[in-house]
C-alpha cells in the first residue's frame, strides 16, 4: 500500500467516524424526543383516569338523585341512566378483555 493509499484510507476512516458522531448525536436526540413523548403519554393518561373518576362520581351522583326522584322521569334522565349503564358494561367488558388478553 503506498503512501496515497494510506491516506484515503485514513481519510475514508476519519469520515466514517464523524458521521458515527453525528449518527449517535441525533440517536441521542431521537431518545430524547421518545422520553418527551413517554411522559405526554402518562400525562394523558393521567387526565382520562382523573375524568373517569369524575365521570364515576357523576353516575353515582346521579343513581342517589334519581332514587330520591321516584316519580319525576325525564327524557333527560333516562339519557343520563342510559349513558351510566352503556359506561357500567363497557367499563365491565374491557376489564374483562384486559384480563384475558
Amino acid at each position: 500500500m503506498n503512501d496515497e493509499q494510506f491516506e484515503q484510507l485514513f481519510q475514508m476512516i476519519k469520515e466514517l467516524s464523524e458521521g458515527q458522531k453525528g449518527l449517535s448525536g441525533e440517536v441521542k436526540e431521537l431518545r430524547e424526543g421518545q422520553k418527551e413523548i413517554r411522559q405526554d403519554v402518562q400525562d394523558i393518561r393521567q387526565d382520562i383516569k382523573s375524568l373517569d373518576e369524575k365521570v364515576d362520581l357523576l353516575c353515582v351522583n346521579w343513581s342517589i338523585s334519581a332514587n330520591a326522584m321516584v316519580g319525576a322521569w325525564l327524557p333527560s334522565t333516562h339519557a343520563v341512566m342510559r349513558a351510566c349503564f352503556d359506561r357500567s358494561y363497557f367499563k365491565t367488558r374491557l376489564s374483562f378483555f384486559d384480563q384475558v388478553h
